[in-house]
């Protein structure tokens, strides 16, 4: 679970890295409106909630394992860091899985906003697309 939550948080700022990347070629060859930034530069926040997400899953995975030690060492059937141990997975588990799907719907956000800025690109610059 651990270096699946690493890869997480290594794919979501990679993907943010890259959208400033890209944005940054962009507005410096001049080929980017400030207004179109936006669409493009919104979708940074999808994938930082992405990162948010893991480190919350990760601490939670950590609970874990403190609590399987509490339990452990209490000697009891069953004891209040069982159930903590099992509240700490199961919320531990969900939050992985909304991280991976904020990572899905931020690579699909990139595109529709891409696809708008390339759009928007061909209506405002009639003489560009007619000389293509």
């Amino acid at each position: 679970m651990d270096a699946l939550l690493r890869t997480l948080i290594l794919i979501h700022g990679g993907a943010a890295v890259a959208i400033l990347a890209f944005v940054g070629g962009l507005a410096s060859q001049n080929r980017i409106q400030m207004a179109q930034l936006s669409n493009v530069t919104n979708s940074i926040i999808i994938f930082a909630f992405g990162v948010l997400g893991a480190i919350v899953a990760m601490l939670l995975n950590y609970c874990t394992l403190y609590s399987t030690a509490m339990h452990t060492q209490s000697f009891k059937g069953h004891s209040p860091w069982a159930t903590a141990k099992k509240l700490a997975e199961i919320i531990s588990i969900a939050i992985t899985q909304i991280s991976i799907l904020l990572f899905i719907y931020g690579s699909f956000a990139v595109r529709d906003a891409v696809v708008h800025m390339d759009a928007l690109a061909h209506h405002t610059n009639p003489s560009e697309a007619s000389q293509k």
